[in-house]
């Protein structure tokens, strides 16, 4: 069920709860229903880019507050940990002239599809790192997400939350929506590289290294073992914790298969079922990212 007020949508549930989210580009293509939100998003493609700006993309809870603070550290070549949340520089809640007074590089980061991303971005090939989580963990942190944030107006369970989820009526539709079309563009656009969270926590030493490769960036020896300790999911959630501003639901858990303390077996198989269905054109994907057997 839906209700639609000057680009606020209102979704219901199957048990009855209601979420506000922003509709914009499309009819179901779904954001935050944060201020300004739908005019900043109507004027995206007129952002002015620059040469050297880094960005993180990634459906929500892919780990994109996790691995900004990383990717400062690696484009500064130090340990030393942003004394302010990835939100400062996040696009969909930013102006043009908030964005401008930045000091290059910027690290911009956003949930936006390929499609939608600035023009400029893409003319000027700037460096993307796209993040991936597992559906099933992504999804139990999406929930979270949706019922700590207030403007969302949710108050829903997980089961609830769950119905909302396989019918692609979530902040940024849907894992497959957003994960697919960044794949297939990464494939013919070296300027993307395509990073898995379960990959940077469980080894994440080869990872970082991956990433000052990729940004042809020249770090100490010993900064990716630094870099991994300083933001270990614990020892940085401790740490933002203690920032004036702190953003209390940005930092949860952080672990992986989580999932299996929320899914009942038949939301699993419903979703294991709905995953082999939508990879079954992208066997490439599924071979990257070895979700296919999610059980």
């Amino acid at each position: 069920m839906e209700n639609r007020q000057n680009h606020l949508v209102t979704l219901t549930d199957c048990e009855g709860n209601t979420l506000k989210l922003t509709e914009a580009f499309e009819k179901g293509e779904y954001f935050p229903p944060a201020p300004n939100m739908y005019d900043r998003l109507m004027v995206a493609n007129q952002f002015k880019s620059r040469q050297g700006d880094v960005w993180i993309c990634g459906f929500p809870k892919a780990g994109t507050h996790w691995f900004w603070d990383i990717l400062n550290m690696v484009l500064s070549n130090s340990d030393v940990s942003m004394e302010y949340e990835k939100e400062e520089q996040m696009f969909e809640l930013k102006d043009q002239s908030e964005f401008d007074v930045l000091k290059s590089p910027r690290i911009l980061n956003c949930h936006l599809l390929p499609k939608h991303m600035p023009k400029q971005v893409m003319e000027q090939k700037c460096k993307i790192i796209y993040l991936v989580r597992n559906p099933k963990d992504t999804a139990v942190s999406h929930y979270y997400h949706h019922l700590a944030i207030p403007s969302y107006e949710y108050k829903g369970s997980w089961n609830g939350f769950f119905s909302l989820y396989m019918k692609e009526m979530v902040e940024s539709v849907s894992w497959f929506h957003n994960v697919i079309p960044w794949w297939e563009f990464a494939k013919t656009n070296d300027n993307v590289i395509i990073m898995k969270y379960e990959d940077m926590k469980q080894n994440p030493l080869p990872e970082i290294k991956k990433v000052a490769k990729f940004l042809e960036r020249t770090i100490d020896a010993d900064l990716p073992s630094k870099i991994a300790e300083k933001c270990n999911f614990d020892a940085m959630k401790t740490r933002r914790q203690q920032l004036p501003g702190h953003i209390r639901w940005a930092y949860r858990k952080g672990q992986v298969g989580d999932w299996k303390n929320y899914f009942t077996v038949a939301q699993s198989d419903c979703f294991d079922v709905e995953y082999k269905d939508r990879l079954q054109n992208h066997q490439d994907l599924q071979t990257i990212l070895n979700y296919e057997i999610i059980m």
